[in-house]
C-alpha cells in the first residue's frame, strides 16, 4: 500500500521487471516533497496499479512482488506490515 496520500510522479520499472532489495520502484509527491518507494526484498513487479500523474490514497495498492515459492520462507516474517506492497506467490 502506499505509505502515504499523494501524486505518483514517476515510474521506475514496469511489469514484470526483475528487482532487488531495496530498489527504487516508483516516486510519490506529497506536501511538496518527494518519497521514492522502495521494495522490501527481490522479486518480481507484478500487477504494477499505477502510472505518472495518478493521485494515490494511503490505502492504495501500488504494485504486488511476485517472488518464487522457494524464497517465500526467507522472507515472509518481514514482508508482514510493510507498506507500498502486497504479495503474491507463484
Amino acid at each position: 500500500m502506499a505509505p502515504m496520500a499523494g501524486l505518483v510522479v514517476m515510474v521506475l520499472l514496469e511489469n514484470g521487471a526483475q528487482m532487488e532489495e531495496g530498489q527504487s520502484i516508483l516516486v510519490l509527491e506529497a506536501m511538496k516533497m518527494e518519497h521514492v518507494v522502495k521494495s522490501p526484498r527481490a522479486g518480481y513487479v507484478d500487477g504494477l496499479q499505477v502510472a505518472p500523474c495518478q493521485q494515490v490514497f494511503d490505502t492504495s495498492v501500488l504494485f504486488t512482488i511476485k517472488v518464487s515459492r522457494v524464497k517465500m520462507e526467507d522472507w515472509i516474517g518481514t514482508f508482514e506490515g510493510h507498506k507500498g506492497c502486497s504479495l503474491e506467490l507463484s
